[in-house]
């Protein structure tokens, strides 16, 4: 074999390069691991970032893998119970890491794949949401004491009954921080782009790539539809102060976006960063017989039991109406069906999200009616309008959001007043 032997030259480089550095915890994206060739890439850059110290990595199902789990699961019943589902779509990991295991076994790199429950890492029994609870630190000390590169399963957790549980879209991510927070390490996050950009670079071509970046902004961009790293690892991050990167796997020499916390992003403040879509919504009205607020309070009580994150963009006595993800409204089917006697509904789906992210939004007038304005003159039809402290947002329909996305990057990205004052 060519690269037979080449490792125990390589080892001993390294092993002492290992015990000198900080810890890093390396996130690799499905899109990182979409095959074989891309794996062998990704085991290029443990093996050239452990020259500067130890590292554990993380990783989430290779390419589209979870997508075809799922189909798989719906195509044997219309409603998967929740235990199994969870026990089919962790299997994408564990195919993940041990292959990428093999590869770092092959270089003469110390390495060994762990799942959820192997490496310690304990979540609540929310099957398909769940929340990791606790992490035990003895198996990632063990390894590290080893100069032993950890490969874990991201997305999942073991509960109390011993039983896998997935974290949700994302979750590897969360996995990712919460292992970095647990050991004070330092985390990047390894996608398919060079870092957080002022937009949707495969949408709006003038879209800029931010150097450095307030947590709380990436926080808001995530929630209001970037999906370059999931809200709630940024969430750990700003709550453990973790030294969090976003970085492009296909470009691993560039440094990517570093996410300030605690008082690093004290000194930085724009009033807008960034414009964020999110197609995956539907508004939802729903009007009711009487003035009672059980309705409304129970459909907001549903929501929030099943995790699911909604605007209230408009209410009155006898009505409200929702923006919510697609999911949400097949959640509050059964709820209306409860309810069939005295709720009627309205779904409209054919709407996106778009948002200007910032600072200090929800008394800026001049951005409500420089942005209003813009819209009216393009003659773009707004369904509804929300904002925030971080977010003002519009909801128009879905053929718009190309045009909506890069007229408001233009216009509050590129040319000012508001133009941004940290990017490259």
């Amino acid at each position: 074999m060519a690269k037979e032997n080449r490792g125990s030259a390589a080892l001993a480089t390294l092993a002492n390069a290992r015990s000198n550095g900080p810890v890093s915890v390396l996130k690799f994206g499905g899109s990182s691991l979409k095959s074989i060739a891309r794996i062998h890439h990704v085991a290029d850059i443990i093996e050239r970032r452990l020259k500067d110290g130890p590292v554990i990595v993380v990783v989430s199902a290779m390419g589209d893998t979870t997508d075809h789990l799922l189909d798989l699961a719906f195509r044997c019943c219309p409603t998967p119970d929740p235990r199994e589902l969870d026990q089919l779509i962790a299997t994408g990991e564990q195919v993940a890491i041990s292959l990428l295991a093999m590869c770092l076994l092959f270089r003469g790199i110390k390495a060994r794949s762990c799942t959820a429950g192997q490496a310690g890492i304990f979540a609540d029994s929310s099957h398909s949401r769940a929340r990791i609870t606790h992490i035990e630190r003895d198996v990632f000390r063990s390894a590290l004491t080893k100069e032993e590169v950890l490969v874990i399963a991201g997305f999942q957790g073991v509960d109390p009954d011993g039983d896998i549980t997935t974290l949700g879209r994302g979750g590897s991510d969360t996995t990712a921080v919460a292992i970095a927070a647990r050991l004070g390490a330092a985390c990047d996050i390894y996608t398919d782009v060079d870092g957080l950009f002022t937009a949707d670079p495969n949408r709006v071509k003038t879209a800029k790539l931010i150097d450095e970046v307030p947590s709380n902004i990436v926080l808001a961009l995530a929630r209001a539809g970037a999906q370059v790293v999931h809200p709630r690892a940024v969430d750990l991050a700003r709550q453990y102060n973790v030294p969090l990167r976003i970085r492009n796997t296909f470009q691993p020499d560039q440094t990517g976006t570093s996410v300030l916390t605690g008082e690093q992003e004290v000194e930085f403040y724009n009033p807008i960063w960034g414009v964020a879509a999110d197609p995956d919504v539907s508004i939802v009205t729903l009007q009711f017989a009487d003035t009672s607020t059980d309705v409304p309070l129970g459909i907001l009580r549903l929501l929030s039991e099943q995790g699911i994150a909604c605007d209230v963009c408009s209410t009155s006595p006898s009505s409200i109406t929702l923006l919510l993800p697609i999911v949400g409204a097949r959640v509050l089917v059964e709820y209306w069906e409860r309810h069939a006697r005295t709720t009627k509904y309205t779904i409209d789906d054919d709407v996106v999200r778009v948002s200007i992210v910032g600072c200090g939004l929800a008394g800026r007038l001049d951005v409500h009616s420089r942005l209003l304005q813009l819209l009216a003159r393009e003659k773009i039809s707004v369904k509804q309008i929300a904002s925030t402290e971080q977010r003002v947002s519009v909801i128009v329909k879905e053929s718009d959001l190309l045009k909506v996305e890069g007229l408001l990057h233009d216009e509050f990205i590129c040319v000012g007043p508001l133009a941004l004052a940290s990017v490259s």
